[in-house]
């Protein structure tokens, strides 16, 4: 749930400056045409481009290097002292917003 939100972020921030790109250099010209199939394409371009990562957001590789490790032992797992249960909270808040999108509907 949370990439998803993570995705909607930084989908309507791309939409965002792609609005005012598209309303302080396109707006003024007479090309209709033009401009339909520029904010269809700013539309399909805000939705595409959060799914690409650049490289240089990478972390570093580190080559491989022979490494002596001490012989591991298992070791019990430690257990959790309380269990935050939040995902009702999820629930709540996309029930909400699924009944706007239908009242709006």
């Amino acid at each position: 749930m949370g990439t998803f939100i993570a995705y909607i972020i930084q989908s309507a921030l791309f939409l965002l400056v792609f609005y005012l790109f598209y309303s302080l250099v396109l707006s003024k010209e007479t090309f209709h045409r033009i401009n339909r199939f520029g904010l269809l394409g700013l539309i399909g371009l805000s939705a595409v481009l959060p799914f690409i990562k650049p490289s240089f957001f990478a972390a570093p590789t580190v080559p491989n290097a022979l490494v002596n490790l001490p012989d591991v032992k298992y070791i019990e797992p430690i257990q959790p002292l309380a269990e935050n249960n939040t995902d009702w909270i999820w629930v709540v808040l996309l029930a909400s917003y699924l009944a706007g999108v239908v009242f709006f509907f």
